[in-house]
């Protein structure tokens, strides 16, 4: 049963829900724009989710024949196709995903109540509250429901260290793998919690570390795997998501390029988009197939200097990975 405070923390999203997503939509409905599209990728994935619906295809082509898509994974595709199916709607889809992932203050709540009992209400009220969970929560994108999947992994993880239970583990593991197939940035982290498993279990304690471990990694793959066949056979990668060796090209390399050598960026995506053929497939070009072009570009563009383009990216990349709301204040400042 929930206590009080948990009751409190759950209205209090609810509340805050309702007077965000209202307030939204009458802002941009009054600038002649609809919810679906507050972002590029919350339009791009409506059209994701209608394919699915209309033609069974994972596809971001708007007409057949339908290329197979390979940038993004396929989780909230089919969570935003499930929305939409029940509500008819993609501003009631919306308001719906909005609701659902209220739960996430809720779970800062209880992740931090087993962490440390002073700063559980103090860390949820701060994500309750916080403006830039709130707007992502109301556009039709990843970020909200993988924080809330991973925000469980969490909780559940560290039920299994106070229960000892293998399915606190495997259902962590499973959560985890959700998330991936939501949002592939989190595809890593597996490795984080098998070296807590390590930790916790004392490395020397190889006979309860090792069967653990492996629990947690086969309930992992067991939902990431299905994604990584389909890739191989459609693709020959056994690679989640071409975006990792895209944005190495199109993002870093490129702008490490303009930085060393002052190169216009125009001339870079020149010669970057006649390389990949992005200019006869748009489609195409951001794909699984492109792989070796993209590391052939970023490898010419680095040139050897390894070591200054690490250096770079230290200092220019990093930072970002906490927060993308950096990035624009960055760039205002140059």
């Amino acid at each position: 049963m929930l206590r009080r405070r948990e009751w409190l923390i759950l209205a209090l999203g609810l509340a805050v829900e309702f007077i965000a997503f209202f307030w939204l939509r009458s802002v941009t409905h009054a600038h002649g724009g609809e919810m679906v599209f507050l972002t590029g990728d919350s339009g791009a994935y409506k059209l994701y989710a209608e394919n699915l619906l209309q033609y069974h295809v994972f596809s971001f082509s708007k007409d057949a024949p339908f290329y197979p898509d390979s940038l993004r994974t396929p989780g909230y595709t089919i969570f935003a196709a499930l929305l939409f199916s029940v509500t008819r709607s993609w501003d009631v889809a919306i308001l719906l995903q909005g609701i659902l992932v209220r739960v996430a203050p809720l779970l800062v709540y209880l992740i931090c109540r087993c962490l440390d009992e002073r700063v559980e209400f103090i860390a949820a009220f701060v994500f309750l509250f916080d403006p830039n969970r709130i707007v992502w929560s109301n556009t039709l994108m990843t970020d909200a429901p993988m924080t809330v999947l991973l925000l469980l992994s969490l909780w559940t993880f560290i039920r299994w260290t106070e229960a000892r239970s293998w399915r606190f583990l495997a259902g962590s593991g499973v959560l985890l793998g959700l998330a991936t197939m939501f949002r592939p940035v989190t595809m890593f982290l597996w490795i984080a919690f098998i070296i807590i498993i390590v930790v916790h279990d004392r490395l020397r304690n190889w006979k309860t570390w090792i069967p653990h471990a492996a629990i947690f990694l086969v309930s992992f793959t067991l939902l990431i795997m299905p994604w990584s066949i389909r890739n191989k056979l459609t693709f020959g990668s056994w690679q989640l998501s071409a975006v990792g060796g895209y944005s190495f090209a199109y993002a870093h390399a490129i702008l490490y390029a303009h930085e060393k050598t002052r190169e216009p960026l125009e001339s870079l995506y020149r010669r970057f988009n006649a390389l990949i053929g992005a200019d006869k497939d748009p489609i195409r070009s951001v794909s699984l197939e492109k792989m070796d072009l993209y590391g052939r570009f970023a490898r010419e563009l680095i040139n050897g200097d390894y070591l200054g383009y690490a250096k770079w990216h230290l200092v220019k990349s990093i930072p970002f990975f906490l927060t993308d709301g950096l990035r624009a204040p960055a760039q205002l400042f140059g």
